[in-house]
């Protein structure tokens, strides 16, 4: 009977750096972790017992650790958007099955999913969408639900790693603000999947000088070691077509806009 079972959980030195094990006598219970992710871990095959056990245990004993140090999963909260609450329950279920990052897709064509002090209409304009069929579908977080995922996935040992997309997949960015684009023409986010033309204008200085401020207001949110900022799926034909495009290949000495992706 769990409920009867004294429980331990300690760090052993010994133990892989986020290996564990969990023996589990009549009387006892110890869980010990080469470090805290691994006692964590030793925590989420306990739960897992439990569950198919229905609050009894079998007398066992796990000596374990992962194949592999990065376990992530990916949320497209830029396409489809979820609550604090919702990736939270998520995050939750993740660290019982021993993941131990998730990547957020908070920017997309579709939608922009975080708020920016410094341009407020990233999310009064870019995180909603007309669907085909007339409904709306919107949401976004403030930057203080981001510090509360952020603190509820730490103490799950779950990093969480943000995408903001560059320099395709700027639609919901480019309908708030237009002079992203090279054209500046008026736009609304995309309501459809594939790729979209209308990209970020790398000829213009406003274009770096907005990313460079949206990242500022993003790091501090995410402490973990990596920020993805997406690079895939950029089409280059508006920038063949911009003055300031050109003229930034003319004055790098570039021959083909390949390069501006680079730059």
């Amino acid at each position: 009977d769990a409920g009867n079972a004294n429980l331990s959980l300690e760090l052993d030195p010994r133990l892989p750096q986020q290996g564990y094990t969990l023996k589990i006598t009549p009387a006892r219970i110890e869980l010990r972790g080469g470090s805290c992710e691994g006692v964590v871990s030793a925590a989420a095959s306990l739960r897992q017992l439990l569950w198919a056990g229905k609050g009894s245990l079998p007398a066992l004993e796990i000596d374990d650790a992962p194949r592999f140090a990065w376990r992530g999963f990916m949320l497209d909260v830029a396409r489809h958007f979820f609550t604090k609450e919702e990736v939270m329950s998520l995050t939750d279920r993740l660290a019982c099955y021993k993941f131990n990052r998730l990547h957020l897709h908070l920017t997309d064509d579709q939608g922009w999913r975080i708020e920016i002090k410094k341009y407020p209409k990233l999310t009064t304009i870019g995180s909603q969408r007309v669907e085909g069929d007339g409904s709306i579908h919107r949401g976004f977080y403030t930057q203080e639900e981001v510090r509360e995922v952020v603190a509820f996935a730490k103490a799950h040992h779950v990093e969480i790693v943000p995408e903001l997309e560059m320099p395709g997949h700027g639609m919901a960015a480019i309908a708030a603000y237009p002079w992203l684009s090279c054209q500046g023409e008026q736009m609304t986010p995309r309501i459809i999947w594939g790729v979209e033309d209308v990209v970020f204008c790398p000829g213009k200085e406003t274009t770096f000088r907005f990313l460079e401020d949206v990242i500022d207001e993003m790091v501090p949110l995410f402490p973990g070691k990596l920020f993805h900022i997406g690079g895939d799926e950029s089409p280059r034909g508006e920038w063949a077509k911009c003055d300031s495009c050109q003229t930034r290949m003319k004055t790098q000495g570039y021959k083909k806009e390949a390069q501006l992706q680079s730059y």
